[in-house]
């Protein structure tokens, strides 16, 4: 079986089950989108559901949505994370440069981008099936919720925690 390079990005020690379970379909390009639906004879619109002007795919879902985009401003900046690569082709790499080993910060980010992922992509399920629409800040504060809870369920600094990311409001 080949190596893949973000197999420690998605797999970590302190990784939410349910968040690295999406990120690895998502590596995979393995998510069922509109657009995939449309090539089994899907009839009806493939247009976002986040901001209805392009057709939905992976890349457009989780990086060129203008929704998007906002909750990833919202989730990066708490991160100190400046000017990440938002396209599924440079972040294989980027991860693997700037997100290895274990360090407090590089696990914040891995779970953070794990968390927008698996946010951004229930949120669109949601809505796909007839749930009220959310705003880009409220999805940004369930990211960082999640991610704050899961770190203080599992480090023992957590004063550091608290104190470094996530708490900002």
């Amino acid at each position: 079986m080949a190596e893949v390079n973000w197999y420690n990005f998605v797999w970590f020690a302190l990784a939410i089950p349910k968040h690295s379970f999406i990120l690895w379909l998502v590596f995979r390009d393995a998510l069922i989108t509109k657009e995939k639906m449309y090539t089994w004879g899907y009839t009806r619109p493939t247009l976002c559901l986040f901001c209805f002007a392009c057709q939905e795919n992976r890349d457009h879902i989780f990086f060129r949505c203008s929704f998007s985009r906002h909750v990833w401003r919202n989730v990066i900046v708490e991160c100190l994370i400046f000017d990440p690569p938002l396209d599924w082709e440079a972040i294989d790499s980027w991860s693997n440069v700037h997100l290895k080993g274990r360090s407090l910060h590089a696990t914040i980010c891995r779970l953070c981008f794990g968390a927008t992922i698996y946010h951004l992509w229930r949120h669109r399920n949601d809505l796909l099936h007839g749930n009220t629409p959310c705003s880009d800040e409220l999805l940004g504060q369930q990211v960082k919720w999640e991610v704050r809870s899961r770190l203080i369920a599992r480090c023992s600094a957590k004063k550091i925690v608290n104190s470094i990311l996530l708490v900002r409001k």
